[in-house]
């Protein structure tokens, strides 16, 4: 567990100590706070030294399917007082937690837990007062969203939570990527592959790697292939820019591609036998996409690689942007 990033400990700002993920402070370039990168919570810390002392049941059981799916017993079958919890555990288990990525994230007021009435429950404000009786001032900052009466502690009205998100959220996804560098490679793993992939293996390249008549290099190198996931936004001429993918977002965020899973190559241990596909809505453009995926399969795995880093989306720049704007509004 000492890999992992504790703030109250020397050195908590070294890039190498998990998680690898963006902190309240993020900066780019660094500037030496412990919260550049996340760390876990307390609670979270003390099951990892449980772990290492070798205090746990050994539950584990290996799964042959990917991804892996557990058994599920339907709800009707638990007793009525244990259903609501379920039913709380089964929202929370697909919610998405700190860092400024995949975007689109409720951010640091969801750990105040002035906000909640208790366990998973936000408080609510007074039904009888109206929404807005409350003007903040033209700024926020720990003066106000402390008062018992602010905007965290003086409970939750309809809209309460998204106003601390981007407005509108398909923005801040499509500004929230990897941010890895292009010239150490292009293709580096996505921390919510799911729900905001950073690149994706697409359709073209899908049902290459199943064509058994094409050879097994050029399967290999279909498979090894990824696009970048905001490359299917539209642009309409427009330069590859921040604001213009962002924009586009707003737009066209029904024309990207959907992960789903399918089958893979069954028997060949050289390809697993599912895999996670970026599946587009049906649209004029997706003639042109093929084609164009057809002439770069001509070229080298080399060639294709850096063709991918020079013509990238640019995944550094949204990260770079938002900690910008981070530092740009923090002490207001």
């Amino acid at each position: 567990s000492n890999n992992f990033r504790r703030f109250d400990v020397p050195g908590a700002q070294a890039p190498q100590l998990w998680p690898w993920l963006y902190g309240d402070a993020i900066s780019i370039p660094p500037t030496g706070s412990v919260r550049q990168h996340a760390t876990l919570s307390n609670l979270q810390l003390s099951f990892l030294e449980q772990w290492v002392k070798g205090d746990f049941i050994n539950d584990y059981t290996p799964q042959s399917a990917c991804p892996a799916h557990a058994n599920v017993t339907p709800l009707d079958d638990y007793p009525i007082a244990e259903q609501p919890e379920l039913l709380t555990r089964g929202a929370m288990e697909f919610c998405l937690a700190d860092a400024f990525h995949p975007g689109c994230e409720m951010t640091w007021p969801m750990r105040t837990a002035g906000m909640y009435m208790s366990a998973f429950r936000l408080k609510h404000a007074q039904a009888d007062l109206p929404s807005d009786r409350y003007y903040y001032g033209p700024v926020m900052n720990s003066d106000v969203y402390t008062l018992a009466q602010g905007p965290l502690f003086g409970g939750q009205v309809a809209g309460g939570i998204t106003r601390w998100m981007a407005i509108p959220w398909q923005t801040d996804t499509a500004s929230c990527r990897d941010g890895y560098s292009c010239e150490y490679d292009p293709f580096l793993p996505t921390f919510w592959p799911a729900r905001v992939p950073n690149q994706i293996m697409n359709q073209f390249r899908y049902q290459q790697v199943l064509d058994t008549s094409l050879s097994d290099s050029t399967r290999q190198q279909a498979f090894a292939y990824r696009t970048d996931w905001l490359d299917d936004l539209p642009l309409h001429g427009n330069p590859t820019t921040y604001t213009n993918q962002i924009n586009s977002m707003i737009d066209n965020f029904a024309e990207l591609a959907i992960v789903q899973p399918h089958i893979g190559v069954i028997g060949d241990a050289q390809f697993p036998s599912a895999m996670q596909v970026g599946i587009l809505p049906n649209n004029p453009q997706d003639e042109a996409q093929v084609n164009l995926a057809s002439k770069a399969m001509q070229h080298t795995k080399a060639t294709l690689s850096a063709e991918h880093a020079s013509h990238r989306s640019q995944s550094n720049l949204g990260v770079t942007e938002k900690a910008s704007r981070f530092h740009r509004n923090k002490g207001r």
